[in-house]
């Protein structure tokens, strides 16, 4: 993740936690928070290949509890990449999110797309290792298979 990016999630973050002190405040406080929101979608619409934005929002969407959210951003994230590096990268930061099952299908799409010698054994070596870190031997084989 950038620098950049880092600091605007930081930024988004201490904006939300910020204890409202009226009903106006609150109504101010949500604003931001729909403000912040829309902002992330357009910086996600406008780089759909880098996963900083769609990280910093499905992170928000996590700890406010809402899983839903954060999937249909990475299922959108899937739905407008064919790069297998790009796949990669995002299939490694669903995993960092518990998002298994997308990752799995980041690799899969990746494969799908008939990639060359050296992406494909990238691929397979990706697909391995989201397996073995869950402990499913037999499906981290028969990704190298």
């Amino acid at each position: 993740m950038t620098h950049d990016a880092q600091l605007a999630i930081l930024f988004f973050f201490l904006m939300i936690r910020r204890p409202p002190r009226s009903t106006l405040d609150r109504s101010s406080a949500a604003s931001d928070v729909y403000k912040r929101q829309a902002e992330y979608r357009r910086l996600i619409s406008s780089e759909p290949a880098l996963t900083d934005w769609v990280e910093g929002l499905s992170q928000y969407y996590l700890e406010q509890g809402d899983q839903q959210s954060a999937r249909a951003l990475w299922k959108d994230f899937l739905d407008r990449n064919t790069v297998v590096g790009t796949l990669l990268i995002g299939s490694d930061a669903m995993t960092d999110f518990g998002l298994h099952d997308l990752a799995v299908a980041a690799t899969e799409k990746a494969l799908a797309n008939s990639p060359g010698i050296e992406d494909a054994a990238q691929v397979r070596l990706a697909q391995f290792e989201l397996h073995r870190q869950r402990g499913a031997n037999a499906d981290a084989e028969a990704a190298l298979a």
